[in-house]
């Protein structure tokens, strides 16, 4: 899987994608900013991050779907996905029209979020996070990102 890692500044992640054959690649990233017509016309908000977890398939359809919203949004099968917004927010969604606000300050998801949400209480930022949970879950490493709104 992942992880994935915000506070109510910066969203980070990591580039490990694994084939269901078990053969592990490096991927671009796992997160998108919206462009801001998007942003606003789906969420009332100028700007928003939004990282994902899970198939990287069902990804692609749903990230396409993002720059150019229109008709129903794709069902998300096997992904999980997490927002944060220009007002700091902070959202979880296992598809595309439910986001639960989360009232934490900090949140992650994927395989490793237990070792982010850990390291970030205990002082960390997103990134740093990430890079702690890399040591510790195996479906996470090959580079980091961090985004910042």
């Amino acid at each position: 899987m992942t992880t994935i890692a915000t506070n109510t500044k910066s969203m980070a992640c990591d580039l490990q994608a694994t084939h269901s054959g078990g053969i592990k690649f490096k991927i671009e990233t796992k997160v998108i900013e919206l462009p801001t017509k998007t942003a606003q016309q789906l969420f009332g908000v100028n700007k928003a991050l939004i990282g994902f977890c899970g198939s990287v398939d069902a990804w692609g359809e749903i990230h396409g779907w993002f720059y150019v919203p229109e008709g129903k949004p794709p069902k998300c099968r096997g992904i999980e996905l997490m927002m944060l917004t220009d007002k700091g927010e902070i959202y979880h969604a296992t598809n595309m029209t439910n986001w639960t606000l989360i009232k934490e300050k900090q949140f992650a998801i994927g395989s490793g979020m237990q070792f982010a949400v850990a390291a970030m209480d205990g002082g960390k930022t997103p990134l740093e996070a990430v890079k702690v949970a890399s040591k510790f879950d195996p479906n996470t490493g090959m580079g980091f990102k961090e985004y910042s709104l």
